[in-house]
């Protein structure tokens, strides 16, 4: 075999070796960039499926913060009307043709505490006031700044009977309650 055809020999082998390392080589990149692709695909998946759990709990947190905005306007609301009944309640009794009574059945309790002493009477309020301690040991004061009712003061101690102070301390809550279930 003459050395040319050796050579030729040689080359067509190694021809061939070289179009099935070159054909091994596209192979493998495809199968790499298959892979790859379909690493890449997965990651965004699981990035997709984060981002959209995070979407989630933002709007939920977003909902759940509007929601508690909007009860706390409601319950800010329901008590500025209640405390315009409240208020209007106060100027009520203040006016009412019972409030005579009133102060005999006020005057009447704060004689447990005590028989003698100044009675505050309410603003624009100072002659029924003096009309129903006449029969008592109570002396009359300057007027306080109140809806109704009195403040019974002996020596340094005063008691509390303005209309104010009973509804706030003694049947606010009570009457809340019964006020809030009719209006709402």
């Amino acid at each position: 075999m003459p050395l040319q055809d050796l050579i030729k020999e040689i080359e067509k082998i190694g021809d061939k070796k070289l179009k099935d390392l070159e054909k091994k080589f596209a192979e493998d990149l495809q199968a790499m960039e298959k892979q790859y692709k379909a690493k890449r695909e997965e990651a965004v998946k699981v990035i997709e499926k984060k981002a959209e759990e995070a979407t989630g709990r933002v709007k939920a947190r977003a909902e759940m913060l509007a929601n508690t905005e909007r009860r706390k306007n409601i319950l800010s609301k329901k008590r500025e009307i209640l405390d315009s009944v409240f208020v209007d309640t106060l100027s009520r009794l203040a006016k009412s043709p019972d409030y005579k009574k009133y102060l005999e059945a006020l005057i009447k309790q704060a004689t447990t505490y005590s028989e003698e002493g100044e009675i505050i009477p309410a603003k624009g309020k100072k002659a029924v006031t003096e009309d129903v301690i006449s029969k008592t040991e109570y002396k009359i004061a300057e007027e306080g700044q109140f809806h109704g009712g009195f403040i019974l003061k002996t020596g340094k101690v005063e008691y509390d009977f303005t209309f104010d102070s009973v509804i706030e301390k003694k049947l606010r809550d009570e009457l809340e309650t019964k006020v809030a279930n009719i209006l709402f």
